[in-house]
């Protein structure tokens, strides 16, 4: 992570506590659960993980897969060639982000990449595909009891330098082709007719964490700890979190509102794990 940037504290938590829900509640073996944490999950590492469950002869058509993000988000200007109907684009932040190689700066992934992925993923494994991302891409100081503004440190997004200009070829040979992406930026509608996503947060709020671990994340956790995941639907699920700072669930609610009768994946052949 760049020096300019705060580390997290709780995002390796999250990711842990996740692989603990999945080996030990849901049994699935470790050999299935691909972890990268902190200098783990760079750019090219985080878009190899996606692209290598298309190869992945363990992985049959229709399997449940599980694709888990705990980190940084943020926004940047869109390239002028880009027919988008928004002059920002949501981006993930991998750990290497803004740090340069051979004289070039890696960039963030952004929302077109992520969705073409799994739009081709699904081609070739099916859509019983979950997303869950507990990141935020917009910076809003929040205020505690006491009045006081929290840290940027406990709110899991950053402001992109303003100098900061996104080649408009960026991740052109992984999303060229996919129509749908290009006029409807965010990661609430790049792809979702191939997944189904679960965010911390809605575009205008800010996914937070306290005491190392991200409010949604250990809500999450702590939802299936209590009620199960037996027959749980994605509505269900929402409907028995509890209350978020600054987090509301009318937003995850209408994200998954496509396909609120499904079932939760109660085991998975695939899981991929991934934490800036």
């Amino acid at each position: 992570m760049s020096s300019d940037i705060d580390d997290l504290e709780g995002a390796t938590s999250d990711a842990r506590a996740m692989q603990k829900y999945l080996e030990q509640t849901l049994g699935i073996a470790s050999k299935h659960i691909k972890m990268l944490l902190d200098q783990e999950a760079t750019r090219a590492a985080i878009l190899d993980s996606i692209c290598a469950m298309k190869q992945n002869p363990g992985i049959n058509p229709g399997d449940s897969i599980l694709i888990f993000y705990a980190g940084y988000g943020t926004v940047a200007k869109a390239p002028g060639s880009w027919d988008i109907d928004s002059a920002l684009i949501q981006l993930l932040a991998p750990h290497d982000i803004l740090s340069k190689v051979d004289g070039r700066m890696i960039n963030g992934i952004p929302d077109r990449t992520i969705g073409a992925l799994l739009e081709e993923l699904s081609v070739v494994k099916g859509d019983n595909i979950t997303v869950v991302l507990d990141c935020c891409y917009n910076y809003f100081p929040t205020r505690d009891d006491t009045n006081k503004v929290n840290s940027r440190r406990s709110v899991r997004c950053f402001e992109m330098p303003q100098d900061v200009q996104l080649p408009s070829d960026l991740d052109q040979d992984i999303w060229q082709g996919h129509q749908g992406l290009h006029t409807s930026p965010g990661f609430l509608k790049s792809g979702l007719s191939s997944h189904v996503l679960l965010t911390a947060c809605g575009p205008m709020e800010s996914a937070q964490e306290h005491n190392g671990r991200g409010y949604f994340t250990r809500a999450l956790l702590d939802t299936f700890s209590t009620f199960g995941v037996h027959e749980a639907t994605y509505t269900g699920i929402i409907r028995r979190l509890p209350c978020l700072p600054g987090q509301t669930h009318s937003a995850k609610a209408l994200i998954i509102s496509a396909f609120a009768s499904m079932p939760w994946p109660q085991s998975a052949s695939a899981s991929c794990i991934l934490y800036d």
